[in-house]
């Protein structure tokens, strides 16, 4: 649009600034990303193939997944998560489980929301008691520009995989075109 129409808006046509939605990315952003993702969507017919084109782009692996569970919004303090850590508290905006709770992405989106103290962390803590070995989850951190999230843990920097909506979301959005 903005190539077509010459906007004249910074960064171009943004659908979610006309409907007044750019500061709820879990309502809007992370709600489609996960519907896109998600197998069983009812609103479209493509199965798994979107998330395959994501897996390939993200990490490079398109089978990271196979059978898997969609959670947005998934709360730490459910009982589940309750059983591995008390202290073990939050809302995974995406979460992916596969059936047999053998593998976990979870991707935490942020647009215009800043980093809460030591968030990652905790889901990574998280994580790692529930699926073992690291080999086994990935924390997708996505955010306008791809910025790296701030810590001091080397094992999470490891863990973490920084995805900017100005590049990877939007490829990953021109191949599902």
């Amino acid at each position: 649009i903005v190539k077509k129409y010459d906007c004249k808006d910074f960064d171009g046509y943004n659908i979610f600034r006309v409907l007044k939605l750019t500061n709820n990315e879990v309502k809007t952003q992370s709600r489609i990303i996960a519907d896109l993702l998600n197998p069983t969507s009812k609103f479209h017919n493509q199965g798994k193939d979107f998330m395959k084109l994501f897996l390939k782009i993200v990490l490079n692996d398109e089978n990271y997944l196979s059978d898997y569970k969609v959670h947005v919004e998934y709360d730490l303090r459910k009982k589940e998560a309750l059983i591995l850590d008390s202290n073990v508290f939050g809302r995974i905006d995406i979460f992916f489980e596969e059936n047999n709770a053998s593998k976990a992405i979870l991707i935490e989106n942020k647009v215009y929301a800043k980093d809460q103290k030591n968030q990652l962390e905790r889901y990574y803590k998280f994580c790692y008691k529930k699926y073992g070995d690291s080999k086994n989850f990935k924390i997708i951190y996505i955010n306008r520009f791809g910025n790296e999230y701030k810590t001091k843990d080397e094992d999470l920097k490891k863990q973490i995989v920084t995805i900017g909506y100005n590049t990877q979301i939007k490829k990953w959005l021109d191949e599902c075109v």
